[in-house]
């Protein structure tokens, strides 16, 4: 009886943070399980992974205007919020070529 309630409150958890939004390994992070364990029972609920409803969309028109004020790829990266291969592989797609900026360091003699 006390591994049924154990259940029960463990799968409402479960529950509650899907219809938040938040997927598999976000759940497993929260609740502290491991996520194999959060996929069976979301399987049990009859839920699916809210993991394709995170993506995003890939807006063009702002890497654009970025790419074209002169910022290179990291700097993209860290103001849409991609990760730089990500950023790279679009700009390749794109064809366009690299905003190279030297970055010059000072030595402290």
């Amino acid at each position: 009886m006390k591994n049924d309630l154990y259940l029960r409150k463990l799968r409402a958890d479960i529950k509650r943070e899907h219809d938040n939004g938040l997927t598999n390994k976000e759940i497993a992070e929260k609740i502290g399980i491991p996520q194999p364990k959060v996929h069976y029972h979301m399987q049990q609920l009859g839920l699916k992974n809210n993991y394709w409803n995170k993506i995003k969309v890939f807006d063009t028109e702002t890497f654009l205007k970025l790419y074209n004020e002169g910022k290179d790829d990291k700097e993209i990266a860290n103001i849409m919020g991609y990760t730089v291969p990500n950023i790279n592989y679009q700009r390749v797609k794109l064809e366009l070529k690299r905003n190279y900026k030297r970055r010059y360091i000072k030595w402290v003699l």
